[in-house]
């Protein structure tokens, strides 16, 4: 059993904490933002923090956006690991974490923006049912994935069953 915990956590001092210690993690993260400060101010006011903590001290984080009512799209924002805790599963696990508050939230996709030339990131969110949707910058694409859960009715039962009996 691991010793790290996700929690989702609404204090304040919580999310500043883990953002500034995971921020070194991520390629292109807070420090390089124009204004630092005022973006995560931005994440503080908006965002789903969800940290994994080892103890009392942060080992990962993922900040999401979740409240696009309009096209349900959550994004993720920022998603690491400290280098000491990557390759042990928990990656998934705050993936999973992020999909499951997602969808508590209403939302049938999450995207997010990878380096291109980030091919562990890419391969990890590729493993984990994320699809290439697009370029996003010079250097980096949107990955997305389909986190809705659908329902069969007598509407659209028919639909799914044959799409599936084509895709066989």
């Amino acid at each position: 059993m691991n010793r790290i915990q996700i929690i989702h956590t609404e204090e304040e001092s919580m999310k500043r904490r883990a953002a500034l210690e995971v921020d070194p993690v991520f390629p292109v993260g807070l420090h390089g933002q124009p204004d630092p400060e005022a973006t995560l101010r931005r994440m503080l006011a908006y965002a789903e923090f969800l940290v994994a903590l080892d103890g009392d001290e942060p080992a990962g984080l993922a900040v999401m956006y979740a409240n696009n009512e309009e096209t349900r799209t959550a994004y993720i924002t920022l998603f690491g690991m400290k280098p000491a805790y990557q390759r042990q599963g928990l990656g998934k696990e705050l993936l999973a974490a992020c999909e499951a508050l997602a969808r508590a939230r209403g939302m049938e996709r999450i995207r997010l923006e990878v380096t291109d030339s980030n091919v562990k990131a890419v391969r990890f969110y590729t493993r984990a049912g994320f699809v290439r949707t697009g370029a996003c910058e010079e250097n980096s694409s949107y990955m997305e994935k389909n986190i809705a859960k659908r329902i069969l009715t007598r509407e659209n039962c028919h639909d799914i069953m044959t799409k599936t009996v084509e895709e066989e």
